[in-house]
């Protein structure tokens, strides 16, 4: 994706648009990839990704502390969610990039500098997929699951996890991620045993 924006980008620079910014130089063409990189290590919602924050992100204690968006009608508290440390370096290089903010929005619209659409990454998603080869019906919400997936895989307790995807109980993740670990009764009761 970053590559096919770069070589767009130069070749727009070499017929008149001198004027663009050299993508050339910077760390992420735009918005997308940083997004994307928060979506697979955190397992987060769209809503929550493109609501972010810098008041929300602490870089010195690796941690993102907000209101989930889809139950904040039901919640109004805080949720503590880790920061891994590859999406650490990448929020340290969006945050150098987008000139050090304290404040506001950590993935603006780049026209209005509000929130993004709630349809911002779906053309983005699009290119993405035709990229990697992925189905066309894997959708950008296939990134949470493939978070709890593979934390269910690695033996992760659900619990955790669930408190990861901020779902108030384990229900959900029985149902959807339970046969990924198949033998995990047998394994604990020999673990007993």
């Amino acid at each position: 994706y970053q590559d096919e924006k770069r070589k767009q980008r130069r070749s727009s620079r070499e017929h008149g648009r001198g004027y663009l910014p050299d993508l050339d130089i910077v760390e992420y063409v735009d918005h997308v990839k940083p997004i994307m990189l928060l979506l697979f290590y955190t397992g987060f919602r769209k809503g929550d990704a493109i609501g972010l924050r810098w008041e929300h992100v602490n870089l010195n204690f690796s941690t993102i502390s907000k209101v989930i968006e889809k139950t904040e009608h039901l919640d109004t508290h805080e949720k503590h969610f880790p920061i891994s440390e590859p999406l650490l370096d990448v929020f340290k290089k969006w945050h150098k990039q987008s000139g050090e903010p304290t404040t506001g929005l950590v993935f603006p619209s780049p026209r209005t500098g509000n929130r993004l659409d709630e349809t911002a990454l779906q053309t983005p998603w699009k290119n993405i997929r035709k990229f990697a080869a992925l189905p066309e019906e894997r959708q950008l919400y296939s990134l949470r699951h493939n978070f709890a997936s593979h934390l269910v895989m690695d033996g992760c307790d659900l619990l955790s996890v669930a408190r990861l995807l901020e779902h108030s109980d384990i229900e959900m993740l029985v149902e959807h991620y339970g046969h990924l670990r198949p033998n995990l009764l047998k394994k604990y009761s020999n673990q007993f045993a």
